[in-house]
C-alpha cells in the first residue's frame, strides 16, 4: 500500500503561535506527497474563531483524501492543530468505520459549549453531526457514538463532559488507563477494532506527557510514556485494519527537538505498516 504524507499548515482551529510551522518544521525530514494551508482571504472576525477559513482548509483536505480513497493509498495527516480531524475523517465515514481518537482533550465542544471558541476543541462533536451549522455541513454522514473509542483523555471542559456522556461517546481517561495494566488496555482496543473493518487513528501529540513531548499546543500533565504509546499504536496496527491517520498539535516553537524525532519515529511505524500491506 501507498504511503501518501499530507502536510496541513494550521494554527486558526486553535490561535496558538507556532501551530502553522508544523509543516514547514517537518518538512526538513519528510517528503509530503502534499501539502496545504490556510487563505489568508477567509480570515475575519467571527465566532467559532476563524470558522470561514477553517471550513475552507477542510473542504479541500476532503478532496485530498477522497482521491486518497480512490487511489487506494494510506494518508498520513501531519498538522498543526486538531481542527484538520474534520476533512481528514469524515470521507471514511461510513458503517463499518471504527476510530481511535488518541487525546488529552475530548474535541467534543460545541459553539454553545465552547469557553475559548476555538475549534480545535469541537472536530468530533463536528464529526457526528453537533455545532455550528457551517461546520456540520461539511459532513456527508455522521459518524456514530458507537464508531469512537477515545484513549488518554485528562482534560474535558464541564459541559463538554455532559455532552460526551449524552451522546454515548465511549472514552478513557488516563485516570482509568492507569488502574489497569497493559494488557488490560490492549484487550479493550482489540475487542473494539475487532468489531470494525476500517480504523482512523487520530493521534494528538498532546496524549503524551508534557514532561517528555513538548512541543504541542495545549500540554496536559500525567499523559502516556514513550512506551506505552508505542505499544498502543503497534497493537492496533497489528489488526491490519487502519486505513488512515493524523499526526496533530504539534508546535515546533514550544519543541526542545524530542517532539520532532519523536514524529519522525512514528512516520517511519507507519511506513513499515504500509509496506508489508
Amino acid at each position: 500500500m501507498e504511503l501518501s504524507k499530507i502536510g496541513v499548515s494550521l494554527k486558526e482551529g486553535c490561535n496558538i503561535e507556532g501551530a502553522e510551522l508544523a509543516i514547514g518544521f517537518l518538512k526538513r525530514d519528510i517528503d509530503f506527497n502534499e501539502s496545504i494551508g490556510i487563505n489568508p482571504n477567509l480570515l475575519i472576525q467571527e465566532k467559532p474563531y476563524n470558522l470561514s477559513a477553517v471550513c475552507d482548509i477542510n473542504h479541500r483536505l476532503q478532496g485530498i483524501i477522497t482521491q486518497c480513497i480512490n487511489q487506494g493509498s494510506f494518508p498520513l495527516v501531519y498538522g498543526g492543530d486538531h481542527a484538520l480531524a474534520i476533512g481528514s475523517i469524515s470521507p471514511w465515514i461510513k458503517p463499518n468505520f471504527g476510530l481511535i481518537w488518541i487525546d488529552a482533550h475530548g474535541d467534543c465542544n460545541t459553539d454553545v459549549s465552547s469557553l475559548t471558541q476555538r475549534i480545535h476543541g469541537m472536530p468530533l462533536a463536528v464529526l457526528m453531526g453537533h455545532g455550528h451549522p457551517e461546520l456540520v455541513k461539511l459532513i456527508k454522514h455522521k459518524l456514530l457514538a458507537s464508531q469512537i473509542l477515545q484513549i488518554g483523555i485528562r482534560s474535558l471542559d464541564l459541559k463538554e463532559k455532559e455532552l460526551m456522556d449524552a451522546w454515548g461517546v465511549n472514552y478513557l481517561t488516563m485516570e482509568e488507563i492507569r488502574t489497569m495494566s497493559m494488557p488490560e488496555l490492549l484487550k479493550i482496543v482489540s475487542t473494539f477494532t475487532q468489531t470494525h473493518d476500517h480504523i482512523h487513528i487520530s493521534f494528538d501529540c498532546d496524549s503524551m506527557d508534557p514532561s517528555i513531548i513538548k512541543g504541542v499546543n495545549t500540554p496536559a500533565k500525567g499523559g502516556f510514556k514513550l512506551d506505552e504509546i508505542i505499544r498502543l499504536l503497534e497493537s492496533i496496527l497489528a489488526s491490519q485494519k487502519v486505513d488512515s491517520m493524523d499526526i496533530v498539535e504539534y508546535n515546533p516553537i514550544k519543541d526542545d527537538g524530542q517532539t520532532h524525532a519523536f514524529i519522525l519515529r512514528l512516520s517511519q511505524m507507519l511506513e513499515a505498516y504500509t509496506h508489508h500491506r
